[in-house]
């Protein structure tokens, strides 16, 4: 398994059968409604949205 591969492996199917969602910081987020019991991601700027509980940054 690659070095990269490796690294990521404890996240394997971790969330599987859950909705993902990838918060960035374009215009579109001001049009964003969360959804319940998503698991969400934020990339860059995004942290600073608060409307949100990221589970990963």
């Amino acid at each position: 398994m690659p070095k990269s591969t490796a690294i990521f492996s404890q996240f394997r199917n971790h969330h599987k059968g859950q909705d993902i969602i990838l918060i960035a910081t374009g215009p579109s987020l001001d049009k964003f409604t969360p959804m319940k019991d998503a698991v969400y991601i934020g990339v860059n700027g995004a942290v600073k949205y608060n409307k949100v509980k990221f589970d990963y940054l």
